[in-house]
Parts: C-alpha cells; sequence; structure tokens
C-alpha cells in the first residue's frame, strides 16, 4: 500500500482466478519464560495507537477494525490492498512444498535469463 500512496502509476489487482490468503500472527510459546509479559506486549501493539502507527508506516491491514476504518477512509483512501479481501471462494492458503519451490526457482531462473 506505501508504493502505491507514493506512484500513481501502481496498482494492485486481485486475480479473479484466485489467490494466496496469509497471515501474519503473534504466538507465546507453550515454555516461554515469561508469558504475562509476551501478553502485555501483545496488548501494547493492539491498542489504537499503536496499530495506527505499525499499520501506517508497513502498510499491513490492522487487525483492529476501527484502525481499518480510519486509514481507509484517510491515509489508503481507494488503495484496495489496503482492506481485507472476503468472499473469494478460490482463495486458499498457499502451504510449503519443496518440489514446487524447485519448480518456481527454475521457472524464475528462466524468466531472468531472458530479460
Amino acid at each position: 500500500t506505501y508504493v502505491m500512496s507514493e506512484n500513481d502509476d501502481l496498482r494492485y489487482i486481485e486475480p479473479y482466478q484466485g489467490t494466496n490468503i496469509w497471515i501474519d500472527a503473534m504466538v507465546i510459546p507453550k515454555n516461554s519464560n515469561n508469558p504475562e509479559l509476551a501478553h502485555d506486549f501483545i496488548n501494547f501493539i493492539l491498542e489504537e495507537e499503536n496499530q495506527k502507527s505499525i499499520s501506517s508506516e508497513v502498510g499491513y491491514t490492522s487487525p483492529v477494525r476501527s484502525v481499518v476504518d480510519s486509514l481507509s477512509e484517510d491515509e489508503f483512501k481507494g488503495i484496495n490492498a489496503y482492506k481485507p479481501r472476503v468472499g473469494y471462494d478460490k482463495d486458499e492458503e498457499f502451504y510449503y512444498n519443496a518440489e514446487t519451490k524447485v519448480i518456481l526457482g527454475d521457472l524464475w531462473s528462466k524468466l531472468v535469463a531472458i530479460n
């Protein structure tokens, strides 16, 4: 979203054939030395003002609805990449597959060699 806010020639598209669903998450390991501090940190990160700062800086959609709504109407107005994509039954989670990684790496190398 940031680069699009800086350059009107860039666009974000979502293929009708479907796309990858991905999620960033914070977790607290079961064997954490200080789970209370970890909870405090996550709660701090999720505070509205902190989420506004983080989303504004990195351009990621916030898990806090009021932040999504606020930034969608202000800083990221008209940038579809910021709003979560919902209702597309062809979207799916991609899982790591070593064979696929090799194939994609080979295809990428061929593509780069052409240019």
